[in-house]
Parts: structure tokens; sequence; C-alpha cells
């Protein structure tokens, strides 16, 4: 990325479009200049070679030379080139003048001052006059550069400039084809607030800004902004954010920005960065857990969950046996993110706990069934018993899962979700489990085979039916799940050209 008053962007009405390098043989060319001067600079000093590259800002934008300079300089290694340490020869150079009782105002006497100097350090005058400012950015020494391919270095400019749109983002909303993994791991990782949602072939993630937080964060907005280099390697995709910036008259104005695949040729298409952890907060608490040799395993990546129509990927996952826990951590929120979170957790059907920062926490989090509060580090003591509550609990529903598969159904017609109910399962639990000879399990219904004989019979009595007079056969014998129930015994509805069930028939397959 580049800083932010290297931006260059122009505005159209609402919209605000960067100033992208073309990859015209002009900016080529001069790309390709100014990589040159890096390549051939080893062993010269950094002052040098800016006041070489400087030259090009005359007649060019400076800040496009300024940011290709940059990216440049970032790709550069720059060393002291001193025997001796600059901190420690300054130190005795002023006390050396120190001791002449006023200004040093003459050659001969500055000279007389680097001898003595040279003395105490078993040094030459010429060592001690290099090694004064040799730590000074200007007189550091280039002594590697990672040579790049000019129209890479305009996508990498280009790509900076993209993500500097973000720094002042009130939203970002991200449209990624296909599972969007990559994109929300990278989201994770960067602790951003954010909302996904599955709309068809689509993920949509909505980010909140740093511009949205009570007090915009460079961090951030910088943890934003970086996002951007997995959304652009993801096939298929499209951005839009809601950026503050001065308008015209020097106020500032919310602007549109977007950019989609179509923009791919201008940008740096790069590997994700390979990332492990958020925060040293979760560094801790992932080395911490390991060292308990519980029997619980710890994953860092954690598979999207489904929250209605939104997803939520925790932060770990931690398993034992068949017993599997999420874990949540929270970083940077608003009031209104909690609400959204809080909302999205009580649709999840799995277990997460949530870890929430002491100086973060609200009393909304107090509606959670699960909170670990921390300072610093996670505790684990309360997550542990956390877990050996979800261990009890599996327990539990297992005993009663097995005590289901002994279930003597007392009647001929039962709806699955009484039977989960009174054994405390779920009704999927109920579905696998439950075998009862002489019943069958149809939607939502253990029917006995009896009753499904006897409806069998009667809509076989006659050649075809209505589908009005077949329902009302099954509600006699109060059985709903129409047409599981039609389908289970043989047979379907033929519906006319309008759908109307008082001209629908009921016939054999």
């Amino acid at each position: 990325m580049l800083p932010s008053e290297l931006l260059v962007a122009r505005i159209y009405g609402n919209k605000i479009v960067p100033r992208f390098a073309r990859m015209s043989r002009e900016n080529l060319g001069l790309a390709a200049e100014m990589i040159n001067i890096f390549k051939t600079s080893i062993g010269r000093k950094r002052g040098e070679i800016l006041d070489l590259v400087s030259e090009f800002e005359e007649g060019v934008n400076y800040r496009f030379v300024r940011g290709l300079r940059i990216l440049l300089e970032r790709r550069s290694v720059f060393e002291v080139k001193s025997r001796l340490n600059p901190v420690e020869v300054r130190r005795f150079v002023f006390e050396e003048a120190s001791r002449a009782g006023g200004p040093v105002t003459s050659r001969g006497e500055r000279r007389r001052i680097l001898e003595r100097v040279a003395v105490k350090l078993s040094s030459t005058v010429e060592e001690v006059e290099e090694a004064l400012w040799a730590d000074q950015e200007t007189e550091q020494v280039l002594v590697s550069f990672s040579d790049v391919d000019p129209a890479e270095l305009l996508r990498i400019y280009n790509l900076s400039l993209a993500q500097t749109m973000l720094f002042n983002a009130i939203s970002l909303n991200v449209y990624v084809e296909g599972g969007g993994k990559e994109v929300l791991r990278e989201v994770k990782y960067r602790g951003l607030m954010y909302l996904a949602e599955k709309q068809g072939e689509w993920v949509t993630i909505t980010i909140d800004g740093p511009a949205s937080l009570l007090k915009m964060t460079e961090r951030y907005g910088t943890s934003m902004a970086k996002i951007l280099p997995s959304v652009i390697t993801s096939g298929k995709w499209a951005i839009r954010a809601n950026v503050v910036r001065k308008g015209a008259d020097n106020k500032p104005r919310i602007y549109e920005f977007t950019l989609s695949y179509r923009d791919n040729y201008l940008l740096k298409t790069r590997e994700r960065e390979e990332v492990k952890f958020d925060s040293m907060v979760e560094e801790d608490f992932y080395r911490a857990f390991q060292s308990l040799g519980t029997d619980w395993v710890i994953k860092r990546e954690s598979e999207p969950l489904l929250a209605g129509k939104t997803i939520l990927v925790p932060d770990f996952t931690l398993e034992k046996g068949p017993v599997k826990v999420y874990l949540e951590i929270v970083g940077f929120w608003t009031d209104e993110y909690v609400k959204r979170k809080l909302e999205k957790l009580g649709k999840v059907e799995e277990n997460v706990i949530l870890a929430v920062d002491e100086e973060l926490a609200c009393s909304s989090f107090q509606r959670y069934r699960d909170v670990i509060y921390y300072r610093k580090k996670i505790p684990l003591k309360p997550l542990i018993e956390i877990l050996r509550r979800y261990e009890v609990e599996a327990l539990e529903r297992s005993a009663r899962s097995l005590e289901l598969e002994r279930y003597v159904p007392d009647k001929d017609v039962i709806r699955l979700d009484e039977v989960a109910d009174a054994y405390g399962v779920s009704v999927e639990s109920v579905k696998e489990r439950l075998h009862v000879e002489g019943y069958r399990v149809i939607g939502s219904l253990l029917i006995s085979e009896q009753v499904l004989e006897a409806i069998k019979g009667e809509l076989e009595s006659k050649p075809e039916r209505s589908r009005l007079e077949a329902e009302a056969i099954l509600k006699r014998y109060g059985v709903g799940d129409f047409d599981l129930v039609l389908d289970a015994l043989g047979f379907k509805t033929v519906w006319p050209g309008v759908i109307d069930p008082k001209k629908a028939k009921v016939v054999r397959k």
C-alpha cells in the first residue's frame, strides 16, 4: 500500500476512481528506467539513488513517480556500511567537542577532535568521518534488490492505490462467486467486523469500515485494505465501498468506490500471504491450550457455519471424539455489530463459545450462553469448564439415543418432534436412531405399516381419485405430509394446467 497522501483519484458525481497506471508504452518505459536505477545501484547510498529517481518527477505526475519509488524501495535492502558504531562515534565526538570549551569553528580544530576519537576507537580519521552519520537513512547503502517486471510494478502500484482508497471507508461490500472461503479466512485473520451471506452462486461479505468505529483507527483501515489481494485472486469478484474523502470545497464527503474482476488486467494478482494468527491473543491461546495436554484437538481454521442465510467463520475449532465446539474471539465492534453478531449466533445450530475482551465488553454479551471475558490472555479454566459441560451433554444425548432404540410406540401415527422432545434429542437423531418393527418413518411422522396398508387399500379401491378425496382419507387416519406419504405408497398427483387442488387427480405411478 502507498501512503494516503500519494492517492491520486478523479471524482465523478458521487463516485471516486483512482488514477490507475495504464499499461501504456510511456508508463512501462518509465517503470523500466526506474527499475534499472535500482538494479544497477548496488553499493550506492540511498540518497544518491533518490537523487537519480527524483529527476523523473520533472514533467511527470510526481505522485506517480514517488509511488513507484516507494514500491521499489520496499524491494530493496539497505544496510549501514561502517565498521564502527555510528551512535558510539557521535557520542565520543560530542564529548570531545564539549571539552574544547566552545563551538568548533575551524577545520583544523575539527580534524584534531576526530583524531582524538580515532585514537580512542583504534581507528582512522577517515573511518570516524565515514561512520559519523552512516546510520542516517540517506547514508545507508543498497546491498540487494528484488527485480520486478515493469508491467508487474505497475500492477503492484495500482493495487496499492486501490488499497489506499479503503483506509477511510465507512463500509466495504465484497462479492465473490463460489464459496469465498479464502476471502472469509482473510477477513477473519484481519479481525474485521463482517456479515457474510449466501446469495445463489455468490457470497456477499459486508465489512464495517474504520470510519464506522467510534474512533477511526489506522490499523483497522490497513487491515481492511490487506484483504484485497485475496479478493482479486477469487475468479469472479466485485467490491463496492463508501469512502470518506474531501471534495472540491475541502469538506469531507462520502463517495462510492467500485472494482471488479474486469479490472484484473490492471491489478497485481498474487498468492495470498500465508497467515496463522490474527493477534498475539490468538497465538498465546493456541500455544497455551496445546500445552495443557487435554484430549481436545484444536484447529486454527474453522469451516464456515450457516446462520440462516448468513455465514459465520469462528476463529478456532475444538474437537474431542464426536464433540465439536467452536471459539469466536470478538475484536473490533460497534453496538450495531454486536447486535448482528448475537442475532447470527442465535441462528447457528453448532456449539459456539465467545471470548470477549473485558475492555470491549458490553451488557449485550450477557444474553449469550457461553461467554468468556479476558484481559490480554484468554483464561483456560472457564473454557475447560464449558468444554466439560459440552462433554457431559453429549454423553447424556448419547445415552438418550440408546434409550430411543428401545422406544415402543403407543399409537399408530406419531409426530417425530414429540419423540425428540420426550428424549431430549434432535429430530435428526430420532430419524437416525428410531427403528421400530412394523413402523415406517415418513417425513416428520412415524406411521404403522397397518395404517399405511389401510390407506393404500382405500386409495386403490377407485382407479382415480381427486386430490381432495385422497387428502380426506389421510386426514381421517391422522396422517399429514400428504405428498411424502402418497409417494411412499406408490401414488402421485396429476395437476391440470393450472395448479388447482379441486381439479388435481391422484393416480398410481
